[in-house]
């Protein structure tokens, strides 16, 4: 089965204008030399320092000879170094000159909306629909997964504004923004975008080049840090109108997460899944196997995955939300370890989901072979399949999928384990849809 990325997820024909910008934005504005010439209503544009995008002022009071006496901010600007107090204009919508100004800065509110109307982040606010773990906070201001951050969490809604603003924050993030088109989310660009782990504010600036209409869009991030987002004062944002597609969670590794894939939202399971019309939540952590101890432990995760999976509604709650069906996709860095353990570890964590989840369907995937098979995966492939026969689960055998022959083709050359970039995820989603498709 062929699953070409550019078909299951394809890239817009005709995108928005997007920028990920992080900097400051004008938050006071004081009179520092009036000029003359100036009227109610005429807009000052501050363009000194170095920015993204410039401020913009308007003119509320004046005085004798169009001095003016007040103003106040419409539009913050995105300001990368701020300029030095006192601000001349750069233009203005007016005839008025002279006037310089006194700006205060602060980072918490830059945006580049005139008269921004800010669409709170809070899930009491039923704006938006978020899937992921015990939704809340990750830091000040910023909403994730509270548990679980590190793997994807979605955040879903529409709008019919046609240039806004979307506040993230440093938290090492990687995100993918989709749109729906004629019913199929698709990428706005072919690579994902990231941030620092600075804890400094961002902003996704989008624009349509003032084409108003409503869109549905979906973000999905691995450390995910969504402050809400800014319009201009005529826009709206609201929960999402469109069921969702059944979910399957994924819970596995690093092919999971995604490693060296174009972004998160490309790794070969979602690939898949989006061929099949599901909707999919991958919880993929590198170097996490059967064996794994600690906070990483698979009995911990699953444990962590029952008790706090969520999703937000239109009515300002966010409640469990039970997967129609669960791939357990544990095993390549089970190589060389224990196979009792292997088995043991993974009997608990499904009776685990059995219990808490007794409507979900589970499968079981079979190990990657990046290089071929060997020795310990041989091994490996045997357990899990044994545990899948024990609870009459599906197993979906990769094996020779790639193999000492082909893996110059599909497996990166940089570290012999992942997918060679996308090219290598849509190879594995090619050959693992059908048969997650014969078991549906």
């Amino acid at each position: 089965m062929e699953v070409a990325l550019a078909n299951v997820m394809p890239i817009m024909a005709a995108p928005p204008t997007t920028s990920l910008n992080k900097g400051s934005g004008i938050s006071t504005v004081g009179v520092s030399a009036a000029g003359t010439g100036y009227v109610v209503g005429d807009m000052i544009t501050l363009a000194a320092g170095t920015y993204t995008t410039a401020g913009v002022v308007e003119v509320s009071g004046i005085g004798a000879g169009g001095s003016i006496t007040s103003a106040f901010v419409i539009t913050p600007g995105v300001y990368q170094a701020n300029p030095t107090n006192p601000v001349a204009q750069s233009s203005t919508t007016g005839v008025g000159t002279g006037a310089t100004f006194t700006l205060g800065f602060n980072a918490g509110v830059m945006s580049t909306c005139a008269n921004a109307v800010y669409w709170q982040r809070a899930v009491s606010n039923g704006t938006y629909r978020y899937t992921g773990y015990s939704i809340g906070d990750v830091t000040s201001g910023y909403l994730g997964s509270v548990a679980n951050n590190g793997v994807a969490t979605l955040v879903e809604w529409e709008s019919d504004e046609a240039h806004f603003d979307i506040k993230l924050t440093g938290n090492n993030s990687l995100y993918m923004l989709f749109i729906r088109v004629n019913g199929q989310w698709q990428r706005i660009s072919s690579a994902g975008f990231s941030t620092d782990a600075s804890g400094a504010p961002y902003l996704l600036t989008v624009d349509w080049a003032g084409v108003f209409q409503p869109r549905s869009y979906k973000l999905v991030g691995v450390n995910t840090a969504f402050g809400g987002i800014y319009t201009n004062s005529t826009g709206s944002v609201w929960y999402p109108g469109e069921p969702r597609k059944p979910l399957a969670l994924i819970f596995g590794d690093s092919y999971t997460y995604g490693t060296d894939a174009s972004s998160p939202a490309a790794a070969n399971c979602c690939i898949a899944y989006a061929a099949l019309g599901l909707e999919v939540l991958a919880n993929g952590i590198g170097g996490s196997g059967w064996n794994t101890t600690g906070s990483n432990a698979a009995l911990t995760r699953v444990q962590s995955i029952l008790s706090t999976l969520q999703v937000s509604t239109p009515q300002g709650t966010a409640v469990p939300i039970v997967p129609q069906y669960v791939q357990l996709d544990l095993g390549y860095n089970d190589a060389g370890s224990s196979m009792t353990t292997l088995s043991s570890t993974m009997v608990a964590c499904v009776q685990a989901i059995q219990a808490a989840w007794p409507t979900t369907r589970i499968w079981v995937m079979g190990p990657a072979t990046p290089l071929g098979t060997t020795t310990n995966l041989s091994l490996v492939r045997t357990a899990v399949m044994a545990v899948a026969a024990q609870f009459n689960f599906p197993f979906v055998d990769v094996l020779n999928f790639v193999t000492s022959a082909n893996h110059g083709r599909y497996t990166s050359a940089s570290d012999n384990t992942h997918p060679n970039g996308d090219a290598g995820n849509e190879y594995l989603a090619g050959r693992k849809a059908p048969l997650i498709a014969s078991i549906l």
